[in-house]
């Protein structure tokens, strides 16, 4: 079933990488972030007005996080980066 859930769909512009958040790829309701580490987690996430959500774990699910940011509207921090940051510092080795 997870073979399924992770093979990727093409997004709207013919690509098969999302255009808002870069190194993803969506499945059928999840999709992968690649880390700047080199690790891949696996989840669901979305934006609304005000903040991000994303609930993210390995892909054995022995290792899980949810959260959610607060967008920055006068720009001072780029929440999205905010969100990878947590994710980065969850997923990936120390010191990598």
């Amino acid at each position: 079933m997870f073979t399924l859930v992770k093979t990727g769909i093409r997004t709207p512009d013919g690509t098969w990488r999302d255009t808002w958040i870069s190194d993803t790829m969506y499945g059928t309701g999840v999709f992968s972030w690649e880390l700047s580490c080199g690790v891949k987690v696996w989840g669901i996430g979305g934006a609304i007005t005000g903040g991000f959500s994303f609930a993210m774990g390995s892909r054995d699910a022995e290792r899980m996080i949810a959260t959610n940011v607060t967008i920055d509207r006068y720009g001072r921090h780029n929440s999205l980066d905010l969100s990878k940051t947590v994710l980065e510092a969850e997923f990936c080795p120390s010191g990598s």
